[in-house]
């Protein structure tokens, strides 16, 4: 074929390619225009076979349709033939009806808002064994909205909606676990129940898990309110506290805590750590130990070798992760700058002294320890950081008193932290007495049977954590 009679058939058949395609773009055009066509005809005929079952007595059917003329599915939209329909099943006992009708009637869609016909119309659909009635029914008496406030009651229908997978239960159950309103404060309860109702795609409980910093607080319900503040022997700054705490602290009129170090007589600190002349740290840990330890404070020998076994442990910790100011002392710092009233449970050498009644051996067992095993200081370290930034009391009482000082010391609570709580108790009762007054005390002090919240909890004195 020649040149010129190829060029004259690339038109014809480009225009037939060209044709082709736009017939086979129009083609799923077509079709959608025809199945559109098609579901609505299928909707006024689901309309017409829904109304006739309704007419027969079939009271989903009418409740049924009653959504359709609500949402102007199938049918134009009309409120008021909606209301009839759903009034009709409610009336002959189909609780999805009452709901529907109860939800208009909080909405203002049949008259003016009416929230205690509502709250009536959702109990009527929850005895009827609807459990997202019973969320309804729920959440107008926890809010009191046409109903007296009744909490009990509320949180027992959350329970049951939640039960019967009813995610927005799980979550208004979870709130009231975490403020201890109409149950028993839980806060790891609701932290769990948050999670179930994330997984039910509630955003707001999910995004409460991505975004909540759970401060170590609890509100005491005095006049006026005082709180205590969880603390720890953590590297983290007044700045990493998130601010409901920063904002509380600041607005006690009394800040206290256990002892003021800045005030701590050099000369009590010295003799506090020094061994007894005829020992020496050397003989009590061994030369290889010895050795190890030397290298890693670079302390001084001659300093080093009367150190305390307490004192030295303290400094390894120190060198492995650095901590110039705990977080008490800062928050003890910036009350004395604003000129806040400071009150203190014990004299300044009070936490040396408590510490040092666990003895020397106890102490040289758990240093000879931390020396073999110095990588996992770093990590004992990290791991109470993060469950005091995760708000997990427990878990950071855990690692403290049974991994950060391990067993080699006995029983801490009972030897240390429960005695002191006694000896404090008096003052901290004419203190909440005034009101008013911000406790800063280490986690392990303020948590379990015999800790500081329940101490002050039995003498008849609300705690609530805060939560965010």
């Amino acid at each position: 074929m020649q040149p010129s009679r190829r060029a004259a058939l690339r038109l014809p058949c480009a225009l037939l390619m060209l044709s082709a395609l736009l017939m086979l773009s129009l083609v799923p055009a077509a079709a959608l225009a025809k199945k559109k066509r098609k579901k609505r005809r299928a909707r006024k005929s689901t309309i017409g076979a829904m109304q006739k079952r309704c007419d027969s007595g079939d009271q989903k059917a009418c409740n049924n349709v009653g959504v359709r003329y609500l949402k102007g599915v199938g049918v134009a939209p009309n409120g008021d033939r909606a209301a009839e329909l759903f009034a009709a099943a409610c009336a002959a006992a189909e609780p999805s009806g009452c709901l529907n009708l109860g939800l208009m009637h909080s909405a203002g869609a049949v008259t003016a808002p009416d929230p205690a016909r509502a709250a009536s119309l959702y109990a009527t659909a929850c005895q009827g064994g609807l459990q997202m009635a019973c969320l309804k029914r729920g959440q107008v008496l926890y809010h009191a909205e046409g109903v007296a406030r009744d909490a009990v009651a509320a949180a027992r229908l959350f329970k049951g909606a939640c039960k019967a997978k009813i995610a927005r239960a799980c979550r208004e159950l979870a709130l009231m676990f975490e403020q201890g309103d109409g149950v028993r404060q839980d806060v790891a309860r609701g932290e769990r129940l948050h999670k179930k109702a994330c997984k039910g795609d509630v955003a707001t409980s999910c995004e409460v898990l991505r975004a909540r910093r759970k401060p170590m607080m609890w509100r005491i319900e005095t006049d006026p309110l005082s709180y205590v503040v969880g603390t720890g022997a953590i590297s983290a700054a007044i700045w990493d506290l998130p601010e409901v705490v920063r904002k509380a602290v600041d607005g006690c009129a009394v800040v206290t805590s256990e002892a003021d170090l800045d005030r701590v007589d050099p000369g009590t600190v010295a003799r506090l750590n020094k061994l007894p002349s005829k020992t020496s740290l050397r003989l009590l840990i061994g030369v290889k130990d010895y050795g190890i330890l030397q290298a890693r404070v670079a302390i001084a020998d001659e300093t080093l070798d009367r150190m305390r076994p307490m004192a030295a442990l303290a400094a390894l910790r120190l060198r492995i992760r650095p901590i110039p100011k705990t977080m008490t002392t800062q928050i003890i710092e910036r009350a004395r700058r604003r000129g806040q009233r400071l009150a203190f449970l014990e004299a300044p050498s009070g936490p040396l002294r408590a510490m040092g009644s666990l003895g020397d051996e106890g102490w040289t067992r758990a240093l000879k320890d931390a020396v073999t095993r110095q990588n996992s200081l770093g990590k004992d370290h990290d791991a109470l950081l993060a469950a005091w930034r995760e708000g997990d009391e427990r878990e950071y009482q855990h690692i403290y008193l049974n991994v950060a000082f391990p067993r080699h010391l006995g029983n801490m609570r009972r030897t240390v932290i429960e005695p002191r709580l006694t000896e404090w108790m008096p003052t901290i009762r004419r203190q909440l007495k005034r009101g008013s007054t911000c406790f800063v005390l280490s986690v392990e002090y303020l948590v379990g049977d015999r800790g500081l919240l329940s101490r002050i909890k039995r003498r008849g004195t609300r705690v609530i954590r805060v939560v965010r």
